[in-house]
């Protein structure tokens, strides 16, 4: 797991495990669900790119997901979603 903390005090949380799962969350600020994730954890959710999903920041709904699990290939949207994002 890798934390980063922002100078305007936003984490970022990133995680690969043995078994092919990957997180990456973004928590804004300390209010209930002022974040967003993506990843591959559950596959529960019905989305095109399952079992890749997004928590959308307030985490009331789930979307499709561009991620993969690749750094090389998340790491440059995951920035890119961070900074339309604040």
């Amino acid at each position: 797991m890798l934390r980063v903390i922002f100078h305007n005090e936003i984490y970022l949380f990133i995680r690969y495990n043995d078994y092919g799962e990957y997180s990456y969350s973004i928590i804004f600020s300390p209010n209930p669900d002022d974040q967003m994730r993506f990843d591959n954890y559950d596959d529960i959710w019905n989305v095109k790119s399952r079992p890749h999903h997004f928590h959308v920041r307030g985490m009331q709904s789930v979307i499709d997901s561009s991620m993969n699990g690749d750094p090389n290939h998340d790491i440059p949207i995951l920035i890119n979603k961070i900074l339309e994002s604040i």
